[in-house]
């Protein structure tokens, strides 16, 4: 039961604002790319722990270990315990590549907010069969208007 209450909570959530939209591409997504994406990325083909960072979707589902980030409490978010290197089990970046403080700060604030996040596509359910069938070479073929003679 509560999982499904979770799937519905994060599927009501509210449409982030335009002042959010602006602070999670000015600072959270970059963060994200160069911070997470190695890893957590299903664009690049590696979940590990199970999480997908790349999508709302994959930290909505969370990883292996559960909610990777409950919106509102920063305190609750195991994504936050994990970039603040509180507990030695669990520690992102891994290996002593902890991020900067004002960077960690911008999570966290992220997370009070509600984790806003402006990505609705999944992609994770894109196919290159889907991208190469918008390619020109497969679209019917028109016959095209005749251009008015000018002279």
């Amino acid at each position: 039961i509560l999982i499904s209450l979770q799937g519905a909570q994060a599927a009501d959530a509210p449409k982030p604002t335009p002042e959010q939209i602006d602070f999670f591409e000015k600072n959270i997504r970059p963060l994200l790319a160069d911070a997470c994406y190695s890893c957590h990325s299903a664009k690049e083909g590696k979940k590990k722990g199970g999480l997908v960072l790349d999508s709302r979707e994959g930290w909505e589902k969370g990883g292996d270990s559960g909610a990777s980030i409950i919106p509102g409490d920063p305190d609750k978010s195991l994504f936050i315990k994990a970039v603040r290197y509180n507990d030695e089990s669990l520690q992102m970046p891994p290996k002593g590549q902890k991020l900067p403080t004002d960077k960690i700060a911008l999570l966290e604030q992220w997370v009070k907010m509600g984790a806003p996040d402006p990505r609705d596509g999944s992609l994770i359910n894109v196919s290159v069969r889907d991208i190469a069938l918008k390619h020109w070479a497969f679209q019917p073929v028109k016959k095209p208007a005749v251009p008015e003679v000018k002279d």
